[in-house]
C-alpha cells in the first residue's frame, strides 16, 4: 500500500496591481534584520514566473549583479518585472543608491524587452512604490531621454 501526499501549491499572486504588489512583498520582506533584495520576473498573465534573492555581507546595502539578472532573464523570458527590497532602518526614502539601481536595471530590463512595473522599498509593515510615487516615470524618463544617450 503506498500513500499517495498530495502538495498544495500556494495560490498564483498575480501582480496586477499596487496594493497586491505591496502586500506580496511586504509578506515577503518585513521583519528581516538584514537587507536583502528581490527581483520577481513575472509572465504576460502577471504571474510570477521566480524571484531572485540578492543579500550581501553589508547589513545597509545589497549590490545587485547584473549578469546573474541578464541571465535569469534570458532563461526565464519575462514580461514584466518587480524590484523590491527592505531597508533596515525606519525610513522608506529611496537612496541615491536606489535610484541608481532602479536605472540599471530598467536599461537591463528594456534591453531585453521587459516592463520594469515598479520598485517598491518596505520598512516594517509599510511600504514605498517607486511607480506611485511617479519616481520610477521619471528614472524611465531621464534614461531614455535624448540627453542621456547622447551621454554614452
Amino acid at each position: 500500500i503506498m500513500d499517495l501526499v498530495l502538495k498544495r501549491q500556494k495560490p498564483s499572486v498575480v501582480f496586477d496591481s499596487f496594493d497586491r504588489n505591496k502586500a506580496y512583498v511586504i509578506d515577503l520582506l518585513s521583519g528581516l534584520v538584514k537587507e536583502k533584495f528581490y527581483i520577481i520576473l513575472i509572465d504576460k498573465d502577471c504571474k510570477e514566473i521566480t524571484k531572485i534573492e540578492f543579500t550581501s555581507f553589508n547589513e545597509l546595502a545589497v549590490e545587485v549583479d547584473t549578469s546573474s539578472l541578464a541571465r535569469a532573464i534570458a532563461v526565464n523570458t519575462p514580461r514584466h518585472a518587480l524590484i523590491c527590497h527592505n531597508h533596515t532602518s525606519s525610513s522608506l526614502i529611496p537612496s541615491r543608491a536606489d535610484d541608481i539601481a532602479t536605472a540599471k536595471i530598467y536599461m537591463l530590463c528594456k534591453i531585453h524587452g521587459v516592463n520594469l512595473i515598479d520598485h517598491i522599498i518596505v520598512s516594517g509593515k509599510h511600504a514605498y512604490g517607486y511607480f506611485i510615487d511617479g519616481r520610477l516615470k521619471n528614472i524611465k524618463d531621464k534614461v531614455d531621454s535624448d540627453d542621456f544617450s547622447k551621454k554614452i
